[in-house]
């Protein structure tokens, strides 16, 4: 399956995010620990919105806390997550 083939019901957001952190080690060489590789809030793109969902659009960027929905991955290997929309903290317009 692929991502444009979703189809969020009610009032949930298909978003492009990862929950990993960019990078794993610091730019001075020191190693990120497991306990402490995920981000606090994930930034991502909407790309589908459910047919309730009142303020988010495509092509916005949520902004939603760590544990927010639940990761989709498709036939690629892409990750996305579909989360609720009373979940995401902000949008950002592109």
């Amino acid at each position: 399956m692929q991502w444009n083939q979703i189809a969020p019901l009610s009032d949930r957001v298909l978003v492009r995010g990862d929950r990993e952190l960019v990078g794993r080690k610091t730019d001075s060489g020191l190693l990120i620990p497991d306990t402490a590789k995920r981000a606090p809030i994930i930034p991502g793109e909407v790309l589908k919105v459910g047919p309730d969902v009142k303020e988010a659009s495509v092509g916005q960027i949520a902004h939603l806390p760590a544990f927010a929905g639940v990761e989709v991955f498709d036939d690629g290997g892409g990750r996305y997550l579909l989360a609720k929309e009373s979940d995401i903290y902000l949008l950002q317009d592109p």
